[in-house]
């Protein structure tokens, strides 16, 4: 708060107290006294006055500064009234009360939006469990009975795993420590999971796999990891070329351990380029060749993030994409 808020906030103290000083003078002026006290008594007031605005503006500055410093350290903004002093004055006592119940009102809102967001929460991951039972059942079904019909019936059933798999890792991103564990992994054990698991739709969409220098552990969470990749991958085979190839490599930078995932893909525009990893966000290539939701890339990045690994993406639109996930020395990277 500034001085000179606070004095036009009291512009009708200073004015009533102006009208009085000037009634007094001319009153006082008027049955005879001396000019001299009556000057002395005028700039009396006057220091008096403002005096006693300097400390009500003193007082008032302080307790608003301590107030943003409550602020400042909560995490839950909405619980501030519940940190508040009460003040001394009346009107600051009535706003307290008032700022209470409105405190109380949306303390209660938000539990109950809480409670039902970890409801909605548990049930989804009940439903994604249990619809990867009829998935897997069907795989297995396709799996012994192998003909081209079940080949791209197992393509299709990857596609709806992995969506089903997208759904469940949405849910949880909001909690990945209570989730994770992480150690000492091979990369190209990762790799070759991640290939096994999609190796129908890899070969119904004629992609070729190219993995190069593998040999390096990196210290993660293999399940996570897992997904981050699956989601690129996807990607790589969604805007995939006529003759697709994906090539995974891994070299060492001066921070850790660098994973490359490249593709010869279409690539993607410079001006989309800064905005792949919102969320939502699906660019050209997502409303012109393909239904997108904008999520896969966006949930590459948060997990990333919770897990400590930098990830980035570099493209040349028509000629290939390559994203880039470098995992840190020290507590998670073993170089």
């Amino acid at each position: 708060m500034k001085f000179i808020d606070y004095i036009k906030d009291r512009a009708y103290i200073i004015l009533v107290n102006i009208i009085c000083m000037l009634f007094a003078f001319f009153v006082l002026q008027f049955s005879g006294a001396n000019l001299s006290i009556l000057y002395y008594l005028l700039g009396l007031w006057i220091i008096v006055l403002f005096v006693t605005l300097g400390i009500g503006y003193h007082k008032q500055k302080k307790y608003f500064e301590e107030l943003n410093s409550i602020m400042e350290q909560l995490d839950k903004k909405y619980l501030f009234v519940e940190c508040m002093d009460e003040h001394s004055d009346a009107m600051s006592k009535e706003y307290y009360k008032l700022f209470k119940k409105m405190s109380k009102s949306m303390i209660g809102y938000v539990s109950n939006a809480e409670n039902q967001f970890t409801e909605y929460k548990d049930y989804i991951e009940s439903w994604i469990h249990e619809i990867k039972l009829p998935i897997t059942a069907a795989k297995l079904i396709a799996e012994n009975n192998k003909d081209e019909t079940t080949r791209k019936i197992l393509s299709q059933l990857e596609l709806i795993d992995n969506s089903v798999e997208r759904s469940l890792y949405y849910a949880r991103s909001g909690v990945v420590e209570n989730d994770y564990a992480i150690k000492e992994t091979s990369l190209q054990q990762i790799v070759d999971n991640v290939i096994s698991k999609n190796k129908q739709i890899l070969m119904q969409n004629k992609v070729m796999i190219d993995c190069k220098d593998l040999s390096a552990s990196v210290y993660t969470d293999e399940k996570w990891l897992g997904f981050i990749l699956n989601q690129i991958m996807f990607n790589s085979i969604k805007y995939k070329s006529k003759q697709p190839v994906i090539t995974f490599l891994a070299t060492e930078v001066s921070n850790g351990v660098a994973l490359h995932i490249k593709d010869n893909g279409i690539g993607v525009s410079a001006s989309d380029l800064p905005r792949v990893f919102e969320k939502g966000f699906t660019g050209m290539n997502g409303r012109t060749y393909t239904k997108s939701t904008g999520i896969g890339l966006y949930l590459c990045r948060k997990l990333s993030k919770k897990l400590g690994i930098h990830i980035s993406m570099e493209s040349k639109e028509n000629e290939y994409t390559e994203v880039i996930l470098v995992f840190p020395k020290g507590t998670f990277v073993k170089v």
